[in-house]
């Protein structure tokens, strides 16, 4: 290629120069070339000069300094009188991002904006944007010469213009003041690109203005400019660019009163049949519009429904439109449209059709049952992914169907063993454990049958039977479903999950432990009221036997009264024979003690006597242990009387009382 391009002839550099500008588009590297295609600058042909400002384009900044030895070039090229050389060397230079070259750069912008080319100003607006990014210190110069082109009347340079405000300075909307209204006027002449630039202006400039108030009137009439503007731009809205209609219905969103904006907002359903890019962002602008303003496209939902050939993203926008704009008036519409994605073989569908049921019956709680029926025809589905999802959303709308559920929850009862999947069987004990109330008769041979497999299944499964165990101990504590909650009390506290192990403890605390408190005293006067009953049948049944053997007792009680009869006579004829000869060994007895106490005394009369007229005194220590020796009662009294007289206590008898003793 080097040879090529150091040729004499123009049609081999273009070839040479075609080569390397190909090796570009496929990404490898030619700047090697470099020198070779810098000489070929001020070659006088147009198609090797368009080639060659192409490749400096691409390497003048990796080759600044090389760059710089085409700078005169372009410099004098600025001069030329072909205005396309003009264009390329303000271009280039712009593009080359040579710090040292700014100051030639900035001259040459100034003198070509105001060129007579259109094609020169264009070029020179967009370096503009190029010298900003590379040196934003110099902005007040960038904005004057945007000011200068913003009283250009070509409105192919004005789109540009416009782009460059709203990249360098977008909060000078006082320059736009002396210029509104001719922007609105050049709106339908400009190109797509500076339509948008000048859209996009022109909204931000109205929407300052709105906001303080100054586009409408006491009287909520519109101001005379922003009627213009929306007069001016109805016609764009049959340009065939995206962008462009985008931003008018954006406009009309932000500006317009709202019954204009229902008409702008329908023209985007023209471009729902054209490709998928265009229909992704085109229905997400719809959804955002539905969100606030379903009443737009209420009577225009058939629209919005699904086709099998959609890829995934566009049903799932589709789908949440219908979302939005469904009501009650055209409920059956939609019921009709889901019954038949319900039976769709596209599994991705369904699941998106009952995510969207569940969403719909939030909204309108009236369709819940209509709904739920259509569900419960889907659940016992071969996808898995079907199946679970269809229980989640049922679970959802009994939630919000909170009346008589028995006969459902009895259904999905039936169901369940043939349920495999792990996350639809869990949801499904949930729903058994939370209206198990109502079918407290079914719900013991339920847990029984998952407690056996309790071990193989799957963690979220175990945490929904240990729930439902605790449900039920809870809502009928009998013994049997207490010995039921403490075997799967049992199994979780062995199992390999911890939390699962923790979790068991806390309901054996919180439940099990709680109930056991009560429930032995309510078996003592269970089992008390079981004795009694086992007694009155006893009694009963003792009463029975009595009945049938009335007459042989009859008989045997009346022997049995005369033989006692007879014997209380004997006994009365015993008594009367021992009283008396009792009595008269009482009498005697009583004698032989009148006695005895009265030889007593007379002993101790005599003692007294001879102790006081003949006894000598003896000292009291020999009379203390004869007193304590002393064997006989006799020997006792004679005792204390020596020990009294010892202690010079002296008794005189007296006569009287000799006299009186000897009477008695």
């Amino acid at each position: 290629m080097k040879e090529l391009l150091d040729s004499k002839y123009d049609a081999e550099k273009v070839e040479g120069l075609k080569r390397a500008i190909g090796f570009i588009a496929k990404g490898r590297d030619c700047s090697a070339l470099f020198p070779s295609v810098v000489k070929n600058v001020a070659v006088q042909n147009m198609e090797v000069k368009r080639l060659v400002y192409d490749y400096l384009i691409y390497y003048a900044n990796k080759e600044q300094e090389l760059a710089l030895l085409a700078v005169n070039t372009f410099q004098k090229e600025l001069s030329d009188k072909n205005p396309e050389v003009r264009a390329l060397a303000i271009k280039v230079m712009s593009s080359s991002r040579i710090p040292a070259i700014m100051p030639i750069l900035l001259q040459g912008i100034k003198q070509s904006i105001r060129d007579d080319s259109i094609l020169v100003r264009q070029a020179a607006v967009n370096s503009i944007i190029k010298c900003y990014q590379m040196n934003p210190e110099n902005k007040p110069v960038y904005v004057d010469y945007i000011e200068l082109g913003l009283k250009d009347s070509s409105p192919y340079v004005i789109g540009c213009v416009v782009n460059a405000f709203n990249k360098i300075c977008p909060e000078r909307l006082d320059l736009i003041h002396p210029h509104f209204r001719r922007l609105c006027y050049v709106l339908i002449d400009v190109d797509s690109w500076g339509q948008l630039a000048i859209l996009d202006l022109l909204l931000s400039y109205d929407s300052f203005y709105k906001d303080n108030g100054t586009l409408f009137n006491s009287e909520n009439t519109i101001d005379s400019d922003l009627r213009l503007l929306l007069d001016y731009v109805k016609p764009i809205l049959q340009s065939y660019n995206i962008a462009v209609v985008l931003k008018i219905v954006t406009l009309f969103y932000y500006l317009a009163p709202r019954k204009e904006f229902n008409n702008v907002a329908l023209t985007l359903l023209r471009f729902i049949s054209k490709n998928y890019e265009q229909q992704y962002i085109i229905l997400q602008n719809i959804l955002t519009i539905t969100r606030s303003m379903p009443d737009i496209y209420k009577y225009h939902i058939k629209y919005f429904f699904i086709n099998n050939e959609d890829p995934y993203y566009i049903k799932d926008l589709k789908m949440k439109i219908l979302m939005n704009l469904t009501d009650v008036h055209n409920s059956n519409t939609v019921y009709n449209e889901f019954y038949s994605y319900i039976r769709n073989e596209d599994p991705k569908l369904v699941v998106l059709t009952m995510e969207a049921i569940s969403s719909i019956t939030k909204k309108l709680p009236v369709l819940t049952e209509i709904f739920l029926r259509l569900l419960l025809s889907k659940i016992t589905s071969k996808n898995d992914q079907v199946s679970a999802e269809c229980i989640i959303v049922i679970r959802k709308l009994l939630k919000l169907y909170p009346e008589d559920n028995s006969n459902i929850i009895k259904y999905l009862a039936k169901i369940l063993p043939n349920i495999t999947v792990p996350k639809a069987k869990a949801n499904l004990l949930w729903l058994i454990g939370q209206y198990c109330q109502s079918i407290i008769i079914f719900v013991p041979d339920i847990l029984r049958t998952f407690a056996k497999q309790f071990t193989k299944e799957e963690l979220q499964v175990k945490y929904q039977i240990l729930n439902l165990a605790a449900k039920l101990a809870s809502v009928d504590p009998q013994p049997k479903n207490l010995l039921l909650f403490e075997y799967v009390l049992k199994l979780a506290r062995y199992d390999i999950n911890y939390d699962l192990r923790d979790k068991a403890r806390f309901y054996k605390a919180l439940v099990l432990d709680q109930i056991r408190k009560f429930i032995p005293n309510e078996d003592k006067t269970q089992n008390k009221k079981n004795d009694d009953n086992n007694k009155i049948n006893d009694d009963d049944k003792i009463k029975d036997t009595k009945e049938d053997n009335t007459a042989s007792e009859a008989k045997d009680e009346n022997k049995k009264e005369e033989e006692e009869e007879e014997k209380e006579k004997d006994k009365e004829e015993s008594d009367l024979n021992t009283k008396p000869k009792e009595e008269e060994e009482k009498d005697e007895d009583e004698e032989d003690k009148i006695k005895l106490e009265n030889d007593k005394d007379e002993i101790s009369l005599d003692e007294n006597s001879i102790s006081m007229t003949s006894a000598p005194f003896s000292s009291s220590s020999t009379t203390e242990t004869n007193v304590l020796n002393s064997k006989s009662l006799e020997e006792l009294l004679s005792n204390l009387q020596k020990l009294l007289i010892s202690n010079n206590i002296s008794i005189v008898p007296n006569s009287s009382n000799i006299n009186k003793g000897n009477k008695n």
